[in-house]
């Protein structure tokens, strides 16, 4: 069992400090044909954003059926009742997990699943480019963002109903998939062009949507694996990706990659069968694919996790730091499937490496460390054990030829060993083995920092030393002779650092 030393003040601390050292030195119309407020002044509730899984407000409810009342025209292509009814429906999604699956549920209903259809309709007679570019952010958008919300396509409850919307995308031999989509790749090659009103999202943030909406598409039609409509369509998607990919956005340009890869691999496997009419349709289970994985770094979808989170492993701190100690979101690991790594070939197999034995390496240190610090108390649920040592003050600085750079800390000697004779004391901290070399000691200074060191060989376990004739030597008696168990009241710990980095020294200095 792996031991974890900390060292900390015991008058300073508080439930945030680990260990203290003082270094001294148009209006939508309603079912009952009264028009709604108008976009630019809406009095509809505001729900601040919070995904639950509770009992959904009165609040959220009363937005539903407000939601439910509106009656939609989307063959119009600037009616603003279908603009309110999508982003009415997108706001409601990310409230409440089953004020979504409702929202579902009613989109895929027999009196509302022909809307989709015709929201898709105007898409092939839209005539200006301004009135493509209205449809695209006004509808094409905001459904796309629905159909791929989180709470959506990870939920069973309305597993039938999300496929049942994505097969009226397919249409027949996937002949309107392809008015779709051309449509998408008309807007995307015009895209400098547009003068976009107010907010949009990009055009690789578009092209990473679009993907994940096809192979979502394919996933749910599999007898369309080898339809030379979605061939074309993937050419034509690897190409603008090619082309409008960038640096500036790695995160859905590595999205949209992984989403054209997955599709590349179902369609290869499409046509790599015989004559698929010959053949009956598959009940088996369908192999496990993740389409969507929050990466490491910038490449995720949240931003950074911490300060120690990149995307490359050479700007990975082997130690952990104090925002990853106390960083709530989960680390990424990579999976057994190479296909979903950020990384390809022989790269992508020492990042993975790398990540999973640092993980298995620090996960419980880090829980140790995180449930000291935020309960002051001794840590009972982690593998990992702490050891507290209170009242922690340097007192010098050496060389050592060997370690290079040592701490000199004193602090309170343990409970037990105060009561004992100095003699006893060194038995005691001999058999205890405490303290003892290469043991890993965590400091948290009180700017916030994170050291970690390690127990030098430096460390005296023994009384002062004397000659073989029992005399103690007059040079010696001079010096301080620093030492686990010389004093009644404190010990005395030689300690180096884990990293030598220039940071990690001038930190400790």
């Amino acid at each position: 069992m792996p031991k974890t030393h900390t060292i900390r003040t015991g008058d300073q601390m508080h439930e945030t400090a680990m260990a203290k050292i003082s270094w001294t030195g148009d209006p939508p119309r309603s079912e009952n044909g009264r028009d709604e407020p108008p976009e630019n002044r809406s009095t509809t509730t505001t729900i601040p954003f919070s995904l639950t899984s509770g009992k959904p407000s009165e609040a959220e409810r009363d937005k539903l059926q407000a939601w439910r009342r509106l009656r939609p025209l989307p063959s119009i292509i600037e009616d603003r009742d279908t603009r309110y009814y999508l982003r009415m429906a997108h706001e409601l999604i990310e409230h409440h997990t089953s004020v979504a699956q409702d929202v579902i549920k009613e989109m895929a209903s027999g009196r509302r699943l022909p809307l989709i259809k015709e929201t898709l309709e105007p898409l092939s007679t839209s005539a200006t480019l301004g009135e493509k570019a209205s449809l695209l952010k006004h509808r094409i958008h905001p459904l796309f963002l629905i159909v791929t919300h989180s709470s959506v396509v990870g939920s069973v409850v309305v597993e039938q109903e999300v496929a049942e919307i994505y097969r009226i995308f397919l249409g027949v031999n996937a002949t309107r998939l392809k008015l779709l989509f051309g449509f998408i790749i008309h807007i995307i090659d015009h895209w400098a062009e547009i003068s976009w009103e107010g907010e949009t999202i990009s055009s690789i943030e578009t092209i990473s949507l679009s993907c994940e909406v096809l192979a979502r598409v394919i996933e749910t039609s599999t007898s369309n694996m080898i339809n030379e409509h979605v061939i074309s369509i993937v050419k034509d998607i690897q190409l603008r990706l090619e082309v409008f990919g960038a640096e500036g956005d790695a995160f859905h340009t590595v999205q949209a990659s992984r989403f054209l890869e997955y599709i590349r691999r179902r369609l290869d496997i499409g046509q790599s069968l015989p004559d698929a009419s010959h053949i009956p349709t598959s009940t088996g289970a369908m192999a496990d694919f993740i389409l969507t994985q929050d990466f490491p770094g910038n490449l995720s979808r949240n931003g950074r996790r911490h300060d120690n989170d990149h995307a490359d492993i050479k700007d990975i701190k082997l130690m952990p730091t104090h925002e990853e100690i106390m960083s709530s979101r989960e680390e990424y690991l990579p999976t057994t499937n190479p296909y979903q790594h950020h990384l390809q070939g022989l790269r992508g197999f020492l990042d993975r490496q790398f990540r999973l034995l640092r993980e298995d390496t620090l996960h419980d240190l880090r829980e140790a460390i995180r449930t000291s610090i935020k309960t002051n108390s001794k840590v009972r649920e982690v593998r990992t054990r702490v050891v507290i040592h209170e009242q922690a003050t340097p007192v010098g600085v050496c060389f050592e030829q060997w370690s290079g750079l040592e701490f000199i800390v004193r602090f309170d000697q343990p409970r037990a060993a105060r009561v004992l004779e100095k003699a006893d004391r060194a038995d005691w901290w001999m058999h205890n083995k405490r303290l003892v070399d290469g043991a890993l000691v965590c400091i948290l200074d009180e700017a916030g920092s994170v050291l970690f060191f390690q127990v030098s060989r430096s460390t005296n376990r023994t009384t002062r030393n004397h000659d073989l004739h029992g005399q103690q030597d007059e040079n010696d008696e001079q010096e301080p002779y620093y030492s686990l168990p010389e004093d009644r009241q404190h010990a005395f710990v030689y300690l180096r650092l884990v990293e030598t980095d220039t940071d990690s020294v001038k930190a400790s200095l």
